[in-house]
């Protein structure tokens, strides 16, 4: 899986080199190629994670839907699932440690969304849900797309994937802010030295 998953991020190169030399090319400032290198790197990641390993079956798309399990493997009431009905302790670990990896699959998203533009706190929510949305939904049809049903498609990831947007945002606000405050404080004391 690490190898795919390495191969998977090569091919984030074929929009990096382009993006980068048409930014350079137009005086962008360098942090801003950075940034968006990163974020793409970033992007080809989260997609590498949803959607590897793919292993193709030779099965047809058209078959793949007849015979999907969507029953089984799509879950559209929030935390409503097999977990809560058993009393296992390793159940309950594993399910705490699901949502845990979807929340910190998009906290980066949520930095990223906040160094790009600072957005009113409702579309900073509307853009989380539709990441959670998008994730499960690339999830669901690559695994349509290519006949295997280990993947589940459920609500839960959804809600944690947003709360790992709107996390990471609030994060990197707050940090924002007081490195604001800070700089702000250290100005007006070496002024009020000055004089």
């Amino acid at each position: 899986m690490l190898r795919e998953t390495l191969a998977f991020l090569g091919y984030s190169l074929i929009i990096i080199i382009p993006l980068a030399l048409w930014m350079l090319k137009n005086d962008k400032p360098k942090y801003k190629i950075i940034l968006y290198c990163l974020f793409i790197v970033y992007i080809f990641g989260v997609i590498a994670q949803i959607c590897l390993p793919i292993n193709y079956h030779g099965i047809t798309f058209w078959d793949t839907i007849k015979n999907y399990p969507y029953r089984e493997a799509i879950y559209l009431i929030p935390f409503k699932q097999q977990y809560f009905a058993i009393d296992e302790h390793d159940e309950v670990l594993r399910l705490l440690k699901s949502y845990l990896l979807n929340i910190i699959l998009t906290i980066p998203f949520g930095i990223f969304l906040r160094l790009f533009k600072k957005l009113r706190i409702q579309s900073v929510f509307a853009i989380a849900l539709l990441v959670g949305f998008s994730t499960e939904t690339i999830q669901l049809v690559t695994g349509l797309i290519f006949g295997y049903q280990f993947r589940i498609t459920h609500i839960d990831d959804v809600l944690m994937n947003a709360i790992g947007v709107v996390l990471g945002y609030g994060l990197i606000n707050f940090a924002i802010g007081k490195y604001k405050r800070f700089v702000a404080h250290t100005e007006l004391r070496s002024v009020v030295i000055d004089e």
